[in-house]
């Protein structure tokens, strides 16, 4: 008893101290290279055994990866709606990220995407970010959507008390085929 009770404190203790070391915060321009780095090894790791028209890519993978970032940035900062980066640092290296939007209808977030560096995969730093984001904008709900051959964002999606939702950007509407969207009632 003695023994288990010494076991479960060293546990404890041990995911405590991981999560002391975890940061999350704003992204800045410095950050910008790491971030687009997490993004493509966490969409290789994830679609990077489909053939591109798959998922609804048409064309050289890396070449759209490199695309979709600078247009996402470009989203981002021109966004007329507010529109946050937050990232996740470990040891001062990014090993996660967040992009997410108000929306104008019923208090909603769009959640436009997340990524956690394979190597991280399990360690709770996508729940931290998640968190995060609830945390920095009261929203009724969170909105967001994930090729429908990941089961890997599915399944955490679900595991964070997600359900299936029709609900897809305008944004991504001419993907809506590959498409499954998610919602989160928050209140």
């Amino acid at each position: 008893m003695k023994e288990n009770i010494i076991v479960l404190f060293t546990i404890l203790c041990a995911s405590y101290a991981y999560s002391q070391e975890l940061v999350i915060e704003v992204m800045k321009l410095d950050d910008v290279e790491q971030t687009e780095s997490v993004f493509y090894w966490g969409f290789m790791q994830a679609y990077g055994h489909f053939a591109p028209e798959q998922i609804g890519i048409h064309g050289n993978m890396d070449e759209y990866l490199k695309a979709w970032f600078v247009d996402h940035c470009h989203h981002v900062k021109s966004c007329e709606k507010p529109t946050y980066c937050l990232v996740a640092k470990k040891d001062n290296s990014i090993v996660g990220y967040i992009v997410f939007e108000e929306l104008d209808t019923q208090g909603a977030i769009y959640l436009y995407s997340i990524a956690v560096d394979p190597e991280m995969h399990g360690k709770g730093i996508g729940k931290q970010l998640i968190k995060s984001m609830i945390d920095s904008v009261p929203a009724k709900k969170i909105i967001v959507h994930t090729r429908n051959v990941n089961a890997y964002a599915i399944a955490f999606y679900k595991k964070l008390g997600f359900v299936e939702s029709s609900c897809i950007s305008p944004y991504y509407q001419e993907l809506a085929h590959v498409l499954v969207g998610f919602e989160l009632n928050l209140k």
